[in-house]
């Protein structure tokens, strides 16, 4: 008697519960839209952000920001250089100055030297 009386209640229903499924259905799509778009906008928007930063911090102030710490000596060209370099604890030749600046607790005196080139 129940489960008749349900399908009684959804046969005299239908256009009503047509009506709120079509406009469920808007709604969902434009909550999707709507989502779409604004993911869209925030990729735009971070891409744009990245594309206009610096490609690489200049300046440093010690070791304690190492993860933006720029060796000079892969950026530069030997030619430019005249060793020994003494501001540098005189190292003789690119690779010890390489490996030199690649320590941690010389980058202050690398970026010193670099920003004065």
């Amino acid at each position: 008697m129940k489960k008749n009386s349900i399908l009684a209640c959804i046969n005299d229903n239908k256009k009503a519960l047509s009506i709120i499924y079509a406009v469920l259905f808007v709604v969902m799509v434009g909550i999707l839209g709507y989502s779409l778009g604004a993911s869209n906008q925030a990729s735009i928007t971070a891409r744009m952000l990245l594309e206009n930063s610096p490609s690489r911090v200049q300046k440093v102030l010690g070791d304690r920001v190492a993860p933006f710490y720029v060796n000079p000596f892969n950026d530069i060209e030997a030619k430019q250089v005249k060793f020994p370099i003494a501001q540098l604890r005189g190292c003789r030749n690119w690779e010890e100055c390489r490996t030199l600046c690649s320590k941690p607790a010389n980058f202050q005196e690398c970026v010193a030297w670099s920003n004065a080139q």
